[in-house]
């Protein structure tokens, strides 16, 4: 399946139709789930048989079997219908409403009446509907009599420092790119997502500006792929942001996500102001990202959240190849898996609505698992698997098992139906199955060390997913910045998409230059606006930068040792704090009326029309200034 194997023996099926019902038994036996190359077991799940019962009513079937026909085979079959003689064609009108219809057990289906305006918009809008398909209500009801499993082996392993659950993502994700995308079969999966953050707009305002009157944001933007994370710089009082920065992050996995939050800086706690996420093999299958992107709030919905102008490319570079991903725990790879899972389901309440409107309702008899046997020592082994640990100490087995003989959900507990009630939808049973069977595995005294501890970490995860089980918002609190050390992180050699930059090797801004940031505004006046998207000028190629000193002209203003960058018809000055920028502004020089030079004193001054500071004077640097990362100096 997609590059991965499912294999299985004998299958048996037995089908029956009595009392105006159709039956059909199902037994499969030896079914596996293989593990990736290299793991000592060869399956991750493994079941001696699989036993399955299932029965539906003759309406459900007719509603089924039209739904499967294909189009033009049923286009066909009307068409012969309506060539019939009109003596037949109350026959027929017969045929066509048990084909086609979308009702249940022959009555007009009531489900999905009296449900809110904002949900039928929701629909009308989410392509991921099952309208899109034509299916309009429920199409009956499945009654399953029997779900049973057998004998089930199910191994959590690391091998060589991946973790099997995690090898099976980037398995499959590799065979969709070659099947689906334009990378061949012996082309080296790429290594290097090459993101550049330009701009963004119609950002939230998070700050009140008690000075202008109007709310403001004090932007950044943080991107991360696994385990790698960078930040830009912060744009002061702006929801328009002007970045220009260009990140290298490595990743060789296709099923990895690209996670690019926006935040407004403050001095305590950083508030969330927008997301845009993106799963690495989609740079392949569709092609590189270019242009403006729509943000998504917390809940992962667009509109209100701003855009963003980016460039986000995943190539292969030879000089990535000796880097080796830092080191991570089973349990590590699988939190980050189930992150991942998360913002790859997005918008839980439309998932629960995609589930809760599946055309079939489902009358579950019994579904049981029989004697389990859990592998669990890797997922607490540290950074070596016990396999590869017994190879090189004997005396190191990997024999630890936490066997359960029984597990199973009846109609006698958690699957009652109501006197009124028809079948549960696909959302209720899939909340019956996680919050049925974790309180029995929670009570099994001689496995709770282990099973609860993964049992619960997987409840907690698959439930957060789904909106079972409350956590705390997505992008509730930043996580901590990862620095970019050994050369990881590396910074584009090109003057026009960098600009200014902070060192490469910065963790988040200390609490000194974020003071400095928000309480600078206050004091004194300042030549210039803070830097914004509108500033096109920033986007320019080539220009000139260093270090000057600068004081205005007028007052008792001492120098101070500014950095300078020239492009277009605009002087950008940033001040560094820490070997960061604080801040930056924008000073047009079409509203300098006069430049004059010194040459005695090597100053030059800046005579400014409409501005609150009349004149701006520049000189050599004398003290020693802070520096400041850019290409080529």
């Amino acid at each position: 399946v997609l590059g991965h194997p499912l294999v299985f023996g004998k299958i048996y099926l037995l089908p029956s139709l009595a009392s105006g019902y159709f039956t059909l038994r199902v037994t499969v036996e030896d079914v596996g789930f293989g593990n990736p190359p290299g793991f000592p077991h060869p399956y991750f799940i493994a079941c001696k048989s699989v036993l399955l019962t299932i029965s539906i009513d003759w309406a459900t079937f007719q509603n089924l079997f039209a739904l499967i026909l294909p189009e033009n085979f049923k286009q066909k079959m009307l068409e012969h219908f309506e060539q019939v003689t009109p003596l037949r064609r109350k026959g027929f009108n017969k045929v066509r409403s048990k084909l086609f219809s979308t009702s249940r057990n022959g009555k007009s289906s009531k489900q999905g009446e009296g449900k809110s305006n904002e949900r039928e918009k929701d629909q009308k809008e989410d392509k991921f509907t099952w309208n899109v398909l034509g299916i309009i209500g429920r199409l009956g009801v499945l009654v399953l009599e029997r779900l049973e499993f057998n004998q089930v082996d199910l191994n959590f392993e690391l091998c060589d420092g991946m973790f099997n659950i995690n090898g099976f993502s980037k398995l499959i994700a590799v065979g969709e790119c070659k099947r689906l995308g334009n990378m061949k079969k012996t082309q080296p999966i790429p290594n290097k997502l090459e993101v550049s953050i330009i701009r963004a707009r119609g950002l939230k305002a998070a700050d009140y500006d008690y000075i202008s009157g109007k709310g403001t944001s004090d932007p950044f933007v943080k991107v991360k792929c696994r385990t790698e994370e960078v930040r830009t710089r912060t744009n002061m009082y702006t929801c328009t942001p002007m970045y220009n920065e260009k990140f290298e992050i490595h990743c060789d996995d296709p099923s990895a996500v690209l996670h690019i939050t926006v935040w407004d800086e403050d001095i305590g706690v950083d508030d969330f102001l927008g997301q845009w996420y993106c799963t690495v093999k989609w740079l392949l299958i569709k092609g590189q990202v270019t242009g403006w992107v729509k943000l998504k709030d917390k809940d992962f919905n667009e509109g209100t959240s701003g855009e963003m102008e980016i460039e986000v490319k995943w190539v292969y570079d030879n000089n990535f190849e000796g880097w080796k991903k830092p080191r991570q725990t089973a349990l590590e790879q699988l939190q980050e898996n189930s992150d991942e899972t998360n913002l790859r389901l997005g918008n839980t309440k439309k998932v629960q609505r995609y589930l809760e409107d599946f055309p079939f309702l489902f009358d579950v008899d019994k579904i049981v698992f029989r004697d389990i046997v859990f592998h669990l020592k890797d997922l607490f082994a540290g950074y070596t698997g016990s396999a590869e640990k017994s190879s090189k100490d004997p005396s190191v087995g990997g024999k630890d098992v936490v066997k359960v003989s029984l597990l199973q959900l009846t109609k006698a507990d958690v699957l009652k139906l109501a006197e009124d009630q028809q079948g549960f939808d696909l959302w209720v049973i899939i909340n019956k199955l996680i919050l049925g069977i974790a309180p029995q595995v929670m009570k099994m005294n001689t496995v709770f060390g282990g099973l609860s501890a993964i049992f619960g970490g997987l409840g907690t995860n698959i439930g957060s997913s789904l909106g079972l089980v409350r956590t705390p918002a997505q992008g509730a609190r930043p996580s901590t910045i990862t620095n970019g050390e050994n050369g990881r992180l590396k910074r584009d050699s090109s003057p026009a998409l960098s600009g200014l930059q902070t060192n490469t090797d910065a963790a988040a801004p200390g609490i000194t230059a974020r003071i400095e940031r928000h309480v600078s505004r206050v004091f004194g006046k300042k030549v210039g606006s803070h830097l914004n998207a509108d500033d096109t000028d920033f986007l320019l190629e080539g220009g000139v930068y260093g270090y000057l000193d600068m004081r205005k002209r007028k007052g008792l203003h001492k120098w101070k040792p500014r950095f300078i960058l020239l492009k277009g018809n605009t002087m950008f000055y940033s001040k560094v704090v820490a070997k960061q920028v604080a801040w930056t502004r924008a000073v047009s020089l079409t509203q300098c009326s006069n430049v004059s030079y010194d040459p005695k004193k090597e100053n030059i001054t800046l005579k400014m029309e409409g501005t609150r500071v009349s004149s701006l004077e520049l000189a050599p640097t004398c003290g020693s200034a802070a520096p400041v990362y850019m290409p080529g100096t």
